[in-house]
């Protein structure tokens, strides 16, 4: 078996299209509503499908040339977007520096400092007068 992913395949899901539950992604908003009762936009799952979300794409195949999903692809998906934002948000917190003491100064400076306009000034936008 070669190393190249097939359409429908990524690098730790590959629909089955004879064991997993097909779902059309035209039919996605239809069957997540069914399932949650809130909405979702058309054109969410095909963007899932094509650039997917922090990189990460929504596994599909095309039949009869109709694009096609499956539960258990968008389950693994849900999951892999959850575990890979708590991965990055962990690497935030122990990559963090401490505040800089720069803001201060620079914050008080800016609110001591009034700007007032010349009293000789009759025309609002800097025009000729």
């Amino acid at each position: 078996m070669s190393n190249t992913l097939r359409q429908g395949e990524t690098a730790q899901y590959r629909i089955r299209p004879d064991d997993d539950r097909l779902i059309a992604l035209a039919d996605v908003p239809k069957w997540h509503r069914q399932r949650t009762n809130r909405s979702l936009h058309r054109s969410s799952p095909y963007r899932w499908s094509s650039r997917g979300i922090r990189g990460l794409v929504l596994p599909t195949i095309q039949i009869g040339g109709i694009s096609y999903t499956c539960e258990e692809a968008i389950a693994w998906w849900s999951t892999a977007l959850s575990n890979r934002g708590q991965s990055q948000i962990s690497d935030v917190d122990s990559n963090r520096q401490p505040p800089s003491r720069v803001a201060g100064p620079i914050a008080r400076q800016l609110n001591t400092t009034t700007v007032s306009r010349p009293a000789s000034s009759t025309s609002r936008c800097g025009g000729a007068q």
